[in-house]
């Protein structure tokens, strides 16, 4: 029988810390893009939802246009900050537009686009943030857009129809990048039911 002790020597001990470091070092590695991933699908998740919500939000107001075609019902104001499109809606009486009120969607120097709703035919297009405000019921910050440009969300085509372009990054006061702050672009053609 021997009476040597079989341990681990100092190298052999620091050989196995380094491996096990490296091997740790490749969890964490792994871990850090996993959860890189998760944020960003997170991330474009949430965007996609923004943006599609909205354009159902304005794609179902400009749909709901009523006019003819001396008065179309549809009134757009725009300069080299603040654009606007408004739309009058149908409230008790098809034959008088005199009941009718108008939704218009303004979107100005800020990044946000708004929502007017007001209360009566009288409050008809908005040509700045103030002037909307004017005779309304309620404001509502539908989504922010990614300036670019002239920052144009709509386009009147040559079939009558309305091109709308809502562009947004996840946070879109600061540079796009793929993963960190997704950008996405949505593009609609409408074609409001009174005038087609």
């Amino acid at each position: 029988m021997s009476k040597y002790i079989e341990g681990l020597t100092l190298t052999e001990l620091l050989v196995s810390t380094i491996l096990i470091g490296i091997v740790m070092l490749g969890v964490v590695g792994f871990s850090l893009s996993i959860k890189q991933f998760q944020d960003s699908a997170s991330r474009t998740t949430t965007l996609r939802m923004r943006l599609a919500s909205a354009m159902d939000l304005l794609v179902e107001d400009a749909k709901l246009a009523v006019g003819d075609t001396i008065n179309p019902g549809i009134a757009v104001y725009q300069n080299s900050t603040d654009q606007s499109i408004c739309f009058r809606h149908d409230v008790n009486d098809p034959s008088s537009y005199a009941d009718d009120i108008w939704i218009c969607y303004y979107h100005g120097t800020t990044y946000s686009l708004y929502r007017y709703v007001g209360t009566s035919s009288a409050n008809v297009p908005c040509s700045s943030a103030s002037t909307c405000s004017v005779g309304t019921t309620s404001i509502e910050h539908v989504i922010d857009l990614v300036h670019e440009g002239d920052g144009e969300f709509f386009q009147f085509l040559s079939d009558g129809s309305i091109e709308f372009t809502i562009k947004t990054s996840y946070e879109p006061s600061k540079l796009s990048h793929p993963i960190d702050n997704p950008e996405y672009s949505l593009t609609t053609r409408v074609m409001p039911l009174a005038h087609s």
